[in-house]
């Protein structure tokens, strides 16, 4: 690693921010034969810090990320499983109030080295020696589990469809009547 000024200058990163994001990194090669083990957070800042990764960072984080796995390695495969969580900023879907969200997911994810088009095994091809940005893999992992729809709680009423109130603040004097309502016909089948 190039060494670096420890106050860094405009644009250079000072050798402790450089740290924390290469101790994410692990180099399938030189993996131990009983593999490793992660149970700890990784901090909000890195998952953050555009220059951890490639993968878009998770600028709603509001909390560390909790994360409990495992790389190990079968034969020519190396699998990385595990389990994350952490909290984010979100808006409810009904009633675009901001809240905070918890969001966990398990990740499941075979490696191994390589170049060249992969096989039918689904696992990824890295060439040797086989950097794997944990960082990465987990905002990854965490993109494809983020949820669209959220909702600040069960029970919320959501916004009034004619003055846009929020109805979990209190009720609006809108009249409710269907009649006017695009389906409103349906309304009117009988199912027998």
């Amino acid at each position: 690693m190039p060494a670096l000024s420890a106050g860094g200058s405009c644009g250079t990163p000072r050798w402790q921010e450089v740290g924390l994001r290469r101790q994410w990194i692990v180099v399938l090669r030189d993996l131990p034969a009983a593999g490793m083990r992660w149970d700890g957070k990784i901090p909000a800042a890195v998952m953050k810090d555009p220059a951890a990764g490639a993968v878009a960072p998770l600028e709603a984080m509001r909390s560390d990320l909790d994360w409990q796995g495992s790389l190990v390695r079968k034969g020519d495969v190396y699998r990385l499983c595990g389990h994350w969580r952490f909290s984010a900023a979100r808006h409810c879907s009904r009633c675009n109030a901001p809240f905070e969200a918890e969001l966990a997911g398990d990740c499941d994810t075979d490696f191994r080295l390589g170049t060249g088009m992969p096989d039918e095994d689904t696992a990824t091809l890295l060439p040797s020696p086989g950097e794997l940005n944990l960082v990465d893999v987990l905002r990854e992992d965490i993109w494809l589990a983020w949820p669209v729809d959220v909702v600040c709680r069960p029970d919320c009423k959501g916004l009034c469809p004619v003055c846009g109130c929020n109805r979990n603040q209190g009720d609006c004097h809108c009249a409710r009547g269907d009649a006017d309502h695009p389906f409103a016909a349906l309304g009117r089948i009988k199912f027998d």
